[in-house]
Formats: C-alpha cells, structure tokens, sequence
C-alpha cells in the first residue's frame, strides 16, 4: 500500500491512543476492516497450499487431508462403511501391516494388544475334531472313498491346521468382566480378530484372571462359571481356565476341541 496511505489509515487509528475511555468511539477502523476482509482470504489460501505439501499437517486435521485418505486405502478402511472409530487409530498406525496379505502370529497379536491395551498370546496349532457332514463322509462303492485321496473312517477327523487360541491377560477384575459374553468390549474384540484373518480359522479366546484380582465367592457379586472360583490358592497362579469357544470362525457348529 503506497506510504500515504498507510500514514493516513495511522493516523485515523491513532486518535484512541488520545481520547481514554471513548476511544471506541473516536477511533475510525472502517478501512482496517475492510482490507482484512481481503487479506483473510489471501492468507487462507497461503496456508492451504503451504499445508498440502506439510503431511504433519493433514494429519493434525480433524479429516487428515490426502494422509489419512492414503492409509485409510492402504490399511482397507478407505471406503464408507467399513471405518469403526473405536479401532480406526489402531489400523491407521498399522497401516503397514495390515497391507501385507500374509497373516502371521506377531502381526495379530500385536494389533490386538495395541488396540485393546491388554497382553496377547497366540496358541497355534490347538487339536479340534471335526465333524464331516453326512453328504461328505466315505461310504464304500460310493463318493469319498478313494484309499490315500478322500477316504476317512467314521464321521469326524482330527485336526491342529484349522483351529487356534488368543490368551488376553492376565486382566484386573473390570478389564476381565469387559470380555465377558455380550459386553461390547468382546463384540469389538471378535470384530478385530474378523477383520485380521477372516474367518478361515477357527478362534478360540482365553480370558486370564490375575491372581490377585480372584474375587471372593460370595453371593451376589459373582457369575457362577464366569466369576467364581470357591477355592483358589495364589500359588496356582492366574486363573485361565475360562475358554470362549469359536468366537470367531467359519465353522461354528462343527468343530469340537479335542480334550
């Protein structure tokens, strides 16, 4: 703005510093305002483009900009329907990890422990019957009874390929009840383990009490088969003996787990 100018828009300003308490009144910001009703704008614009190229930035918006589209892709979630905003910062962070189609112990297991804030182990290989369904099963001079290829004797088979174990603990009493049956702790759980490997295996989970969190047995403030133990003594460590069954996987109704 040409020196005049600014001189003359100092001077309009300038009359409150003279005039006390009317200085509101006495002092004319009309032109002031007006050129910040441009200089907004242009300043807008400078930081906008100047963010586009920070992704810092983008990120630290409540939307994320072109990151958090770019993960959201990356990580599967980018299309609507498929974000939980209770889980979404977690996949977000294991953008990575998730990309990757080959589904492993560790990468589990630490989803699930970042996401849920609890220790997480993995039994793999966990022995289960399963039961074949009467159209599938060997009969002689019939289907499936080809010796070495589809023959089978009775109407089950062992298996330690289709079935593993989460062990989540140990828990404090509130965090153990949180996973219990129809809490939406467990509901966000499976939908976690859903998400992960599908349901190509069958997954069985283990909620570990600490020892020191064993309630009393007294009525009225326990589950009978969820939180009552009528003898337990510390030495015989955490209790885990609550075992969920196929809370996630294809087969629900078929396997049985071996004793």
């Amino acid at each position: 703005m040409p020196l005049h100018l600014t001189r003359w828009v100092l001077d309009r300003l300038s009359q409150r510093w003279f005039t006390g308490a009317d200085a509101e009144q006495t002092s004319d910001t009309t032109f002031v305002d007006f050129v910040n009703i441009l200089q907004h704008r242009m300043i807008a614009l400078y930081y906008r483009a100047w963010a586009d190229a920070h992704p810092a930035v983008q990120v630290e918006r409540s939307v994320g900009g072109r990151v958090r589209a770019m993960l959201e892709a990356i990580a599967g979630i980018g299309l609507p329907g498929t974000q939980d905003p209770e889980i979404d910062t977690v996949r977000l962070r294991q953008a990575g990890s998730l990309a990757n189609q080959v589904d492993g112990a560790e990468r589990l297991t630490l989803f699930l422990a970042t996401a849920f804030k609890v220790p997480v182990e993995i039994k793999e290989f966990v022995a289960a019957w399963i039961t074949i369904p009467k159209a599938l099963q060997s009969q002689v001079g019939k289907a499936y009874a080809a010796l070495g290829r589809g023959a089978t004797i009775g109407p089950r088979v062992f298996s330690r390929q289709s079935r593993i174990e989460l062990r989540v603990g140990p828990l404090s009493l509130d965090d153990f009840k949180s996973f219990l049956p129809g809490e939406r702790r467990l509901a966000l759980f499976k939908k976690a383990v859903r998400d992960m490997i599908g349901e190509a295996l069958d997954v069985d989970l283990r909620i570990v009490l600490a020892r020191d969190a064993v309630p009393a047995p007294k009525m009225g403030t326990i589950q009978l088969g969820r939180t009552s133990w009528l003898s337990r003594p510390a030495e015989k460590g955490d209790a885990d003996d609550l075992r969920l069954r196929t809370i996630v996987g294809w087969r629900p109704d078929m396997a049985e787990a071996a004793a």
